[in-house]
């Protein structure tokens, strides 16, 4: 994993951590509302219309508030799922490569990619509420494999220019042309996985950007109501 690659997958992690910050926020926002609230039916007035518009009033602030962190949570929900999943696919993809790299003729691929996968559940697979630190595993598995991937094919290259290009003959010219096929066939693979990977982090730290924009905007809305 790059630096770019690097750099948006920490932006996306810290949005999440402060949408996190400010769902506490919205917390303390409804305790202060509901604390108002409270005070305000302990007291005695004469003015009974306009201290019953006052309660009336912030219960309303406190039923759009409630419903509206409601919403945030579950769309911060959706979107760390959404961000799995395609993590998940990423890596899938990723792990056949290298099956096909390594030629393994003592495993299927199947079983293979079982093996490689390790303890990280399938995407569709999962009921309970992804966190953060599934992701995290998920995208250290992937950064470790593009390691051995692009490994791999550097020892490809050295193996062709080491056994191969001093070699003279027919024979040998066709079996330099195949490997090199070969070489620059894997190469693409790397490239078209790491730029999908790029593409994925682009993609959702845009979708982490405008949860944060959104929520930070709706707070200070909430905030300059309730001082005024």
């Amino acid at each position: 994993m790059d630096t770019s690659h690097n750099e948006h997958f920490q932006s996306i992690l810290s949005n999440y951590k402060s949408a996190e910050d400010n769902f506490i926020l919205y917390n303390d926002i409804i305790t202060k509302i509901q604390n108002t609230h409270s005070a305000l039916l302990t007291k005695n007035t004469f003015n009974f219309c306009n201290y019953s518009l006052n309660l009336d009033l912030l219960f309303f602030n406190k039923q759009i508030i409630d419903e509206e962190l409601e919403n945030f949570i579950k769309y911060k929900k959706n979107c760390l799922r959404k961000f799995y999943q395609d993590l998940f696919l990423l890596l899938k993809q990723l792990i056949k490569s290298l099956y096909e790299m390594e030629q393994s003729e003592t495993e299927l691929e199947k079983d293979y990619i079982k093996r490689k996968i390790k303890d990280i559940q399938p995407s569709t697979n999962i009921e309970k509420e992804i966190d953060q630190d599934m992701i995290q595993v998920c995208v250290n598995t992937i950064k470790e494999y593009f390691e051995s991937y692009k490994t791999l094919i550097d020892n490809f290259n050295t193996f062709i220019e080491t056994n191969c290009l001093n070699k003279k003959g027919f024979d040998i010219k066709n079996v330099i042309v195949n490997l090199n096929i070969q070489y620059r066939k894997f190469m693409v693979q790397y490239e078209g996985l790491s730029n999908l990977f790029l593409e994925i982090l682009q993609s959702h730290l845009i979708i982490s950007n405008k949860l944060q924009s959104k929520i930070d905007f709706s707070i200070k809305l909430i905030n300059e109501n309730l001082s005024e």
